[in-house]
């Protein structure tokens, strides 16, 4: 051990003797140079006034994500009480609007791209989410649950050739299918829509509220191209939805306090 050590020393010592030098020199000019002792605390409240700050932005990166969660979480409860608040407003059935919850989610993976776009949020059964609740922003719909496990969700975007919600056109109350032709990520359709029906450029469509998956009046795009099509008797409609799938980070899974009773009375009712 003294042998290595005597080794390394005879070696480097010329360096460690230079390094050693250099800082005896250092402290004597900031000691006793009062010009220069002042560049060495102004330099050093740079670097460490640098360093905390620094510090303090990766602490305060840690605690966004609790804070974005606590925010959610507020956003959901409040969203609950304006969606009943609306219902009242428009005289219908208030139970039916108290029927809903809303749990925020963030979302882990999320792909525009394919023909089957999908959406994995960090939320899952624990936290009460099952397969074929709805999933919306606070700028529209966005797609249905399709796998669930215990922190984690699949979902069926609204960007998927798979996906089907119920929609309608707010100002004329007709209602149709929305659907994705898997071309352009911002325009779904709206199927089924005769064309008798006074449909106009710039007309909202909302979800219907005839499932147990979305409330009543969420939004989902505006119609930008109406066309006839001899083949099927309807409108060809392209709707330019809302949400910017693209950036999303923050969505909430829409609960049907009573969608369990519901599926059981659509089997019985599958089975009579």
């Amino acid at each position: 051990m003294i042998r290595n050590f005597l080794t390394i020393l005879i070696k480097f010592g010329s360096a460690f003797l230079f390094v050693l030098l250099e800082i005896v020199c250092l402290y004597l000019i900031v000691n006793y140079n009062q010009s220069q002792s002042e560049i060495w605390v102004n330099s050093s409240n740079i670097l460490t006034g640098s360093i905390y700050e620094q510090y303090n932005n990766f602490t305060s990166f840690l605690s966004l994500r609790d804070e974005m969660e606590k925010l959610a979480e507020e956003n959901a409860a409040l969203r609950s009480t304006l969606l009943s608040k609306d219902f009242k407003a428009r005289q219908q059935d208030s139970i039916v609007a108290s029927n809903f919850e809303f749990i925020p989610a963030l979302i882990v993976s999320n792909s525009t791209q394919s023909l089957n776009n999908k959406i994995i949020l960090n939320k899952g059964e624990h936290q009460g989410i099952k397969k074929g609740m709805g999933v919306i922003s606070s700028d529209g719909v966005i797609g249905v649950v399709l796998h669930t496990s215990e922190n984690y969700s699949t979902v069926l975007s609204i960007l998927n050739i798979r996906t089907k919600v119920s929609g309608l056109i707010k100002r004329t109350g007709t209602l149709g299918d929305v659907t994705w032709r898997g071309k352009n990520p911002a325009i779904v359709e709206l199927n089924s829509i005769p064309q008798y029906v006074p449909v106009v450029i710039g007309d909202t469509v909302v979800t219907s509220g005839y499932s147990t998956v979305f409330p009543k009046g969420q939004k989902i795009g505006l119609i930008e191209n109406v066309s006839d099509n001899p083949r099927t008797g309807y409108f060809d409609i392209d709707v330019s939805i809302f949400a910017d799938l693209s950036s999303l980070a923050q969505v909430y899974v829409v609960k049907n306090i009573i969608f369990d009773k519901i599926k059981e009375f659509e089997k019985v009712s599958a089975n009579e």
